[in-house]
């Protein structure tokens, strides 16, 4: 996946207080976090776009994502969750839709502290295949390096 849609896998931590304010992220926990980069316009420089993915290979489809990490990506101007199913299709998801769906209560948080994510999903934020969902990360952001 990640060489279909130009990510680069990434390792997760928190930035200690004398190194960075709580909850910067420095590096994400490999196979789940990725970075693509970008440049959000013509007068900014690159940039890193996260990518957080889950994968259900369910028969009845399900993700989960962590209340810390929804935490952790609050200070990042924009990131995308990627619901992955077998065979490269799935859902992609940007921070604002994301925000909207907790506010709702659409994906609540359990008491192991992570959201829990089930159909029915947003047709509009379906793509069925690596290579549609590569096209929907560039719809999304302005270029890609």
């Amino acid at each position: 996946m990640a060489r279909v849609i130009g990510a680069k896998p990434r390792v997760l931590y928190e930035a200690p207080q004398p190194f960075g304010h709580f909850g910067s992220l420095l590096a994400l926990r490999p196979g789940n976090y990725f970075t693509i980069e970008t440049c959000l316009s013509p007068h900014h420089g690159p940039s890193k776009l996260w990518l957080t993915v889950r994968v259900s290979r369910s028969s009845r489809p399900f993700w989960g994502l962590r209340d810390h990490v929804v935490r952790l990506f609050h200070h990042e101007p924009d990131w995308l969750l990627v619901l992955l199913r077998p065979g490269g299709c799935g859902w992609l998801y940007n921070k604002t839709e994301i925000q909207t769906k907790i506010r709702t209560n659409r994906w609540r948080v359990a008491n192991d502290d992570e959201y829990k994510i089930n159909p029915p999903l947003d047709a509009t934020n379906r793509f069925e295949t690596l290579h549609t969902l590569r096209q929907q990360i560039e719809d999304r952001i302005d270029c890609l390096s």
